[in-house]
């Protein structure tokens, strides 16, 4: 069992929180330090903005002095970061005069060459990580060329506790189509596409007001979380999954989500995809909207293949460790190897 100071978005149903969640359910004992923070005062939005621009985002909570206050407390074995974009090059320098012998790893989601994902305080920290995991393959050599010593590809994974069958209640509606994510340009044209091809598509998710419902799509603003957004995936017949191309996917979480919540998940075909799960055995997967609708009128008419791939999507989750308690084994398993 190991101490783990964790730092990360800590709100319930972030990734980050079921990451630190599958590290307590491995046995270790956790620190969390939550680096989430809601501002509503309109000068220090404005302000937390333009820090961000400028790559020195603010750091409300704090937790660059609660982490070394921490260290002395607790006398951890690792510290977590959890996509550090805040925490101080200073900070890391005291903490190995501290203690040289303590672990400090991070982790991204995202890709962080990807501006939006950047900051200076996290370019100026890579020397100084003992590991890096990132969930983007081509990730691999770009953080060793930004100055990371160790760096490991670790795909995404589900939680056990959430990503999981949710048995619908007898009044609610079934969706023929669905996506949960945020807007992007890209999406909502292939959405649209479906739309003007005559098929509903429910959306749930976020900065979907600059196109607001219309032409079959209906759109409910609004971040889904722990069992809303399993049910939703249970309620849905076809579950659409787009890679995000500002972050250069080849997978994404709901990759891994939608086929763990048993859900039939109809997605881009990508190499890492393909990987994953088997075409039209384990998913399905489309390389463009002709396609993609093609094969979105196949599935809605024939139930039965559409369960069965579902049902062996969820297989393949479980036989194939893609759980959150797995990848966050193999992470600390590569950690010792180094």
């Amino acid at each position: 069992m190991r101490n783990i100071i964790y730092i990360g978005d800590l709100r319930r149903g972030r990734t980050s929180w079921h990451r630190m969640l599958a590290l307590k359910n491995l046995g270790h004992r956790i620190i969390p330090i939550d680096q989430a923070s809601d501002i509503n005062n309109l000068f220090e939005r404005v302000l937390r903005s333009f820090r961000q621009r400028v790559g020195y985002p603010l750091d409300p909570n704090n937790v660059n002095i609660l982490l070394l206050k921490s260290i002395l407390d607790f006398s951890p074995d690792l510290i977590w970061l959890d996509k550090p974009m805040n925490i101080k090059r200073s900070t890391l320098v005291n903490i190995k005069e501290i203690d040289s012998n303590l672990k400090i790893v991070a982790y991204s989601p995202d890709d962080m060459l990807n501006p939006q994902n950047q900051s200076k305080y996290h370019t100026k920290i890579l020397p100084l990580l003992d590991a890096y995991y990132t969930t983007k393959s081509f990730g691999v050599n770009e953080l060793k060329n930004m100055g990371c010593k160790n760096v490991f590809f670790i795909e995404n994974g589900y939680c056990t506790e959430i990503h999981r069958p949710v048995i619908p209640s007898f009044n609610s509606i079934r969706n023929k189509v669905g996506f949960i994510g945020g807007y992007e340009y890209e999406r909502y044209q292939n959405i649209l596409f479906l739309a003007n091809n005559g098929i509903n598509v429910n959306i749930q998710g976020s900065f979907w007001n600059k196109v607001g419902s219309e032409n079959l799509i209906k759109i409910k603003n609004g971040d889904l979380i722990d069992l809303d957004y399993s049910a939703m995936i249970s309620l849905t017949d076809i579950n659409l999954c787009f890679l995000r191309k500002a972050n250069r996917d080849l997978q994404t979480s709901r990759s891994i989500e939608i086929p763990a919540c048993g859900g039939f998940m109809l997605a881009e075909r990508s190499d890492e995809h393909l990987q994953l799960f088997k075409d039209g055995i384990e998913a399905v997967f489309f390389s463009d909207k002709q396609e993609m609708l093609d094969k979105t009128k196949y599935y809605l008419n024939h139930p039965e293949q559409r369960l069965k791939i579902a049902m062996a999507g969820r297989d393949r989750c479980k036989s194939s460790g893609y759980s959150n308690e797995s990848r966050m084994s193999n992470a600390l398993k590569l950690l010792d190897s180094i």
